[in-house]
């Protein structure tokens, strides 16, 4: 039989309203992840992170990499601009309004990004054609975007023009495919002398991230920078030659993580056990089932001491009040581009009453975009206590693990320590192609 929720609102029950007695709320009734997330700066830890995951990789080691269509120098650039803080640097130029002033920009832009992209002064002198289609268009003051969109619809975001092997003129059209993956639909073309284009052929991108086509020697190339879905981080920078297969002659250059390693930065527990405890655990924490380290796979949820009942429950007395505290823990896999990897979980308690459970509203954790994420959470009984860690995402791919003692409720932070990857380059040949 299903056990039947009776969820707690604002300190009573719903039974309040028809004039019975409010019941009291239960003690444990408040979430204890936003409360510890609260108690530290995330800010000042961001930095410290980051200045630390710089020093853990300060020489990254290069691949070598050579392939007919793929030189070894140009492979090396790219390796040099995926080691960048390149998201920091994004949020930066966002908020400044100037996102040229990025390493990923000089950089695309030293290998002729600029030459490629089409503009109104390239339309004037080569393709008059198109002016036609931005006969609706302030071509002097509005955004160069608006005359993309009046060239080849509401969706295309971008179009740049370069030559083929033979010297014609190609196109590249980059449109937003509609759906909310985040899918770019990429078309390689030819102009007609009416205006149209004649599709010569097509491949799809996983995100936006910025697309530019570059030139490296006698090739042209569409770069973007591919992100890990789960974690929303561009970590990889994939490459396309743009001949006649540009969907299979395709190279993704990665920089993601080898290791973790774990930096205590805070203890104030009174023997040796939870280190010991915390060492015992680690290499199942930081491995792919539970981690996201740039494989986007779907991450499983990681138990501690809490025991999974037959109704997929688990439970245990993580506020050491002597009361079971009952919760299903998901991960929550994102299905949107704008989404990440997060815990979700609501909680109960009996009520007292035989197949009824109340639900602790307050306690509840939902999936959020913002960081500190929770992406772990789980309990353990040392000694005659029940302690809580908490698992935060907080940027690129450095983590927190906070370790709490929860009594009733109040909750003390007992220990705080770092996981920061140590990264290393990962180079295929892989094709993406959803669908």
């Amino acid at each position: 039989m299903k056990n039947i929720v009776v969820k707690v609102l604002a300190g009573c029950v719903l039974a309040a309203f028809l004039g019975e007695q409010p019941a009291q709320e239960p003690v444990m009734n408040k979430n204890y992840a936003k409360e510890l997330a609260s108690m530290w700066d995330t800010v000042q830890v961001k930095d410290e992170l980051y200045e630390y995951a710089a020093e853990v990789n300060r020489t990254p080691q290069p691949v070598s990499y050579e392939s007919e269509w793929f030189p070894a120098d140009l492979v090396n650039s790219m390796e040099h601009l995926v080691c960048q803080p390149l998201d920091r640097e994004f949020d930066e130029a966002w908020f400044h309004n100037d996102l040229e002033d990025t390493s990923y920009a000089r950089e695309m832009d030293r290998l002729g990004a600029k030459d490629t992209a089409l503009t109104v002064e390239k339309i004037r002198a080569s393709y008059p054609q198109l002016l036609d289609k931005c006969k609706w268009i302030d071509l002097e003051n509005d955004s160069i975007y608006d005359v993309y969109r009046a060239i080849y619809g509401e969706r295309c975001e971008g179009i740049f023009c370069y030559q083929d092997d033979a010297g014609e003129d190609r196109f590249l059209l980059v449109c937003d495919s509609g759906g909310s993956f985040g899918i770019r639909e990429i078309v390689q073309a030819r102009l007609r002398e009416d205006g149209s284009f004649e599709q010569i052929n097509d491949f799809q991108t996983k995100n936006a991230g910025y697309g530019r086509v570059i030139s490296y020697g006698d090739s042209y190339y569409y770069a973007y920078l591919e992100y890990n879905y789960n974690l929303k981080i561009h970590d990889r920078i994939r490459l396309h030659r743009l001949g006649e297969a540009p969907k299979e002659e395709c190279l993704v250059i990665k920089y993601v993580p080898e290791s973790y390693i774990w930096r205590n930065t805070f203890d104030r527990y009174e023997g040796d056990e939870l280190e010991a405890y915390l060492k015992s655990i680690q290499d199942d924490i930081v491995s792919e089932r539970y981690l996201d380290s740039g494989m986007d796979l779907d991450m499983d949820v990681y138990d501690g001491d809490e025991r999974r009942g037959e109704d997929e429950l688990c439970a245990i007395d993580f506020t050491n009040t002597g009361v079971p505290v009952y919760m299903d823990k998901k991960s929550f896999v994102p299905s949107n581009d704008s989404l990440c990897w997060s815990i979700t979980c609501n909680f109960y308690i009996d009520s007292g009453k035989q197949d009824e459970r109340t639900e602790l509203e307050k306690a509840e954790i939902e999936s959020a975009v913002e960081t500190p994420r929770l992406v772990q959470m789980w309990f353990k009984q040392i000694g005659d206590k029940v302690y809580s860690f908490f698992l935060y995402h907080v940027e690129d791919y450095n983590y927190v693990l906070q370790t709490a003692l929860i009594e009733g409720r109040e909750i003390s932070l007992i220990r705080s320590d770092m996981l920061v990857p140590r990264r290393h380059f990962v180079i295929s040949e892989d094709v993406f192609w959803y669908g």
